[in-house]
């Protein structure tokens, strides 16, 4: 936004060149005429001899093809400043969409994860309580069916855990994107 607005400063001044110009031109001088150095320099501090000239300069400008192109070309560097501008804002806009992407499909298999975990609880609910109903006849398949069944269900807790910290990055993610990072809640900043 700022190089936009630079850039339409630029356009004003080359757009005041291109305006004739009135100048208004004045000088002042002092001299000391004397024939000694000690007596000049009394004459210019008493200003003995001082001269005073003013002047008028007038310039209209025909043609005026160098100062047109320079128009041309800071209302070029203004639309290349606009274009910049919009092309981050689009980049910053797809950025933003892929991230809510990514943390819409990492929650989704979390949810998923977390339905697994429960389906692999109620398995091994239902081979203990089948395993009490037995009573002491336990049998080698069934220990290891058993077995199988923890395993499944503490792998089945390692996904759903690592589909949380997916999740969790993801929205840091989304709010590093968005510029939203400080705002968390539970985020202190310390300054010196």
């Amino acid at each position: 936004r700022l190089a936009i607005q630079a850039a339409g400063v630029q356009i004003k001044v080359a757009e005041n060149d291109l305006l004739p110009r009135f100048d208004l031109i004045a000088s002042t001088g002092l001299q000391g005429m004397a024939g000694s150095p000690h007596v000049a320099g009394r004459e210019l501090i008493s200003a003995d001899y001082a001269s005073y000239t003013i002047g008028f300069e007038f310039e209209y400008p025909i043609g005026n093809r160098q100062r047109s192109s320079l128009l041309r070309a800071r209302k070029f560097d203004r639309s290349k400043a606009i274009a910049s501008f919009q092309q981050s804002a689009d980049q910053i806009a797809a950025s933003v969409k892929e991230r809510v992407r990514q943390t819409e499909m990492a929650l989704d298999i979390l949810k998923i994860q977390d339905r697994v975990v429960a389906a692999y609880k109620a398995e091994l609910t239902g081979l203990e309580a089948l395993e009490e109903t037995r009573k002491g006849g336990m049998q080698p398949e069934f220990l290891e069916l058993k077995l199988r069944s923890r395993e499944r269900l503490a792998q089945a807790e390692r996904e759903k855990l690592q589909s949380l910290l997916d999740y969790n990055t993801a929205l840091i993610e989304l709010r590093r994107v968005t510029g939203t990072v400080l705002d968390l809640p539970g985020l202190k900043i310390s300054l010196p």
